[in-house]
């Protein structure tokens, strides 16, 4: 059974902010499409689409409005019901806590480079990539494909020279992370 206009509406755009049931918003809208019946002119268009554009127009006036009539009533906990805030702590947290494991293993890279790789080359490149670590706060774009382009063109090398540095220091990463987590120091 095909949709009616109201509901093709109703359930695309997703209103939310109805505080009665689906039925009473679906008997408003007929009646105001009812009310705007004479406003359309035959030949200026087709009518379905006239009237969709009405239903949604006359939908996004009554959720807005609303919605405003629920903030001003409403705490914010009621308003925003969807929030997870102990979700958003822990994801703070963690943001934290890597922003000061990035630091710890940048500089505990800086001291043990000339261990971790002996190839010169290898130095270059993880050298280079440890100084965009240390500017990532300056950094826009973090686009794989443009750190590879801005690392080539600071070092001279080619993808896959880049590539095998990036595999290693990416293994001690994550190791290094998982020893951070529980300990709170970066220890290889």
């Amino acid at each position: 059974m095909p949709r009616s206009l109201f509901e093709n509406i109703y359930y695309t755009f997703r209103f939310s902010y109805f505080d009665v049931p689906y039925e009473d918003v679906k008997a408003e809208v007929v009646a105001f499409l009812t009310e705007k019946i004479g406003k359309f002119k035959e030949g200026k268009g087709k009518a379905f689409s006239y009237f969709s554009i009405v239903a949604k127009n006359y939908l996004i006036i009554q959720n807005n409005s609303n919605y405003a009539k629920l903030k001003r009533r409403s705490d914010l906990t009621a308003v925003d019901k969807n929030r997870n805030i102990q979700g958003e702590m822990a994801l703070t947290d963690h943001q934290e806590s890597l922003r000061d494991f990035t630091d710890q293993w940048c500089i505990w890279y800086d001291e043990n480079l000339n261990k971790v790789f002996s190839n010169r080359r290898d130095i270059i490149v993880a050298d280079t990539i440890l100084e965009l670590f240390r500017m990532r706060n300056n950094i826009e774009n973090f686009n794989k494909k443009a750190l590879y382009i801005l690392i080539r063109e600071r070092t001279g090398l080619k993808t896959q020279n880049i590539t095998k540095v990036i595999n290693v220091m990416k293994r001690d990463y994550t190791k290094m992370f998982a020893t951070y987590r529980k300990s709170g120091f970066v220890i290889p």
